[in-house]
């Protein structure tokens, strides 16, 4: 059965169980599907037993979450596909993913556009968030329900990288998002699209001899055992998100409503306290394991990145990149 029949059928028989539930039988169970890509242990996977924990025990059973974790449901994409359609009831996406059926998200996903943590949560919860918020609501019929910021990505390498100058000609594995394979060519890296689930074999074999990835995800792939060094780039950081399909939403009584927007501000909290417990104990462990941590001169690599942002985002969108770099 193909993913696009597998949703149609799941998504009718939702959609059915909804519009019976909204009709009359206030006290009838409804149950919503949330698909993510990750392992139950993951802290996405941790956020969404807990959204669901959360909503079952606040409705009181009226209400229920069933988790369908490690792409069992597809991909992101396909994911924000049947969410969007109104096919599944709540996604795990990502800004990356995002940016193929939401330009703007683009925005999000620009090496350095943000300083730190602060800058990131500055630039979403104010007024620039708020309209990207509110226009996936009309152009998508999807519904922010949590947002998650991922830890900063950095670079490990079998050498040393302590400046711009040497990652000139380093063959790095990036994921295929397209700024980031732009900004890794432009300050002379050889950025080579691989999937996640090569990385190990492509370092074993010398096809790349750096990645770049959070701290807890180098560890979690053991990359200790074929790599040396750690380089604290910090080059991106984005934002991972539960969506919520507008369809559902406008389907639930008002009462069922507040309490999984709720349950979106609970799994939020979860997945964030997970994603920094992992994050500290990640490095400490990863130097542990031998990793060397690498005293690098972050200003050479954003100046040899030189106005990226510029290449990749509309006129439009080059002016809330801008308004980004505004905030304090």
């Amino acid at each position: 059965m193909n993913k696009k029949l597998r949703f149609l059928i799941l998504g009718t028989s939702s959609a059915l169980l909804m519009l019976g539930a909204v009709a009359g039988a206030t006290a009838q169970e409804v149950t919503l599907r949330l698909g993510h890509i990750f392992a139950d242990t993951h802290p996405i996977g941790i956020g969404a037993t807990a959204l669901s924990d959360y909503v079952a025990k606040e409705s009181g059973g009226r209400i229920r979450i069933a988790v369908f974790p490690a792409s069992q449901l597809g991909g992101l994409r396909a994911l924000e596909d049947a969410a969007a359609s109104g096919l599944l009831d709540i996604t795990q996406s990502s800004a990356p993913s995002l940016q193929a059926i939401y330009e703007p998200a683009a925005v999000l996903t620009i090496p350095y556009a943000f300083r730190d943590a602060a800058h990131l949560q500055a630039a979403w919860s104010g007024s620039i968030g708020q309209k990207m918020r509110d226009d996936l609501v009309t152009q998508n019929e999807l519904r922010v329900l949590s947002t998650f910021p991922q830890p900063p990505r950095h670079i490990s390498a079998n050498d040393p990288i302590a400046n711009v100058d040497d990652l000139k000609g380093t063959r790095i594995r990036v994921p295929q998002v397209p700024s980031w394979v732009a900004f890794f060519e432009k300050i002379g890296a050889v950025p080579t699209p691989i999937e996640l689930g090569e990385l190990v074999t492509s370092l074993q074999l010398g096809i790349v001899t750096a990645q770049e990835n959070p701290y807890a995800t180098i560890e979690s792939m053991k990359l200790s055992d074929v790599q040396t060094y750690l380089v604290p780039t910090g080059h991106v950081r984005t934002l991972d998100f539960f969506l919520l399909s507008n369809a559902t939403y406008q389907k639930l009584p008002e009462d069922l409503r507040k309490i999984v927007m709720d349950g979106g501000v609970v799994a939020e909290k979860a997945v964030i306290e997970e994603w920094e417990k992992a994050s500290e104990s990640a490095l400490a462990r990863l130097q542990d394991a031998g990793m060397k941590l690498v005293d690098v001169d972050v200003q050479s690599i954003m100046d040899a990145s030189g106005d990226l942002y510029k290449e990749f985002l509309t006129s439009e969108n080059q002016k809330v990149f801008e308004e980004i770099q505004k905030i304090q």
